[in-house]
């Protein structure tokens, strides 16, 4: 598996909610080898609309000849990183793993494997803080 991270760095009371090794453990277990882009970014306030662990599945494309999953992990306010990690863990991941699998099941004609994110190529979950 290769997993390419980007992290920007947090300013002092933020977090990020969940630790690459947990998740990387999660995809060996799974026997999930694909490319994986996974993207750290600050959410700037816990107001702002944007969830807080979404993937995608990205099929081969020109100039691609490989399927992806990108994935984006939101910070938490630092009060709250205990929690999210908990949550993230305990659930996120574990349900992230089952959606993955689904998807690399699919044919590759299969009408949930779309550009079109409401056709079921998006996992998204949010967190209350």
């Amino acid at each position: 598996m290769e997993m390419n991270i980007h992290k920007t760095k947090l300013p002092k009371g933020k977090s990020y909610a969940m630790r690459s090794s947990v998740l990387q453990k999660a995809l060996d277990e799974a026997g999930i080898d694909m490319v994986i882009q996974l993207r750290y970014s600050e959410k700037l306030n816990s107001s702002e609309n944007r969830p807080f662990f979404s993937a995608e599945y990205i099929l081969p494309a020109p100039g691609r000849d490989h399927e992806l999953f990108i994935i984006r992990v939101d910070s938490v306010d630092s009060s709250s990183a205990k929690r999210s990690k908990m949550y993230m863990d305990e659930e996120v991941i574990p349900e992230f793993i089952e959606w993955a699998i689904e998807m690399l099941a699919l044919p590759a004609e299969s009408t949930k494997l779309s550009l079109d994110i409401s056709s079921g190529s998006e996992f998204i979950r949010e967190f209350q803080e």
